[in-house]
């Protein structure tokens, strides 16, 4: 699956975490795309949907997010 994040991840290699602190604007969608890492993501300040795998649910300010290596979520 090509990756349609609206950011680049930073090279992983002899990295066991890294943290990536990325503010979007309105209205600029995450395409569907999946890493070969964990994510978990915190929510600071508005509100959306989040898919991931065959869930799409909304999310708001105060929210965080598991996300397993290789599922597809945006």
């Amino acid at each position: 699956m090509e990756e349609t994040a609206p950011y680049e991840l930073p090279e992983t290699e002899n990295h066991s975490f890294f943290y990536v602190d990325r503010q979007l604007e309105p209205r600029i969608e995450a395409g569907l795309h999946s890493h070969d890492a964990w994510e978990v993501y915190y929510v600071v300040r508005g509100r959306s949907y989040r898919t991931a795998g065959d869930t799409s649910q909304p999310f708001a300010a105060g929210d965080a997010a598991l996300i397993p290596p290789g599922m597809p979520h945006r």
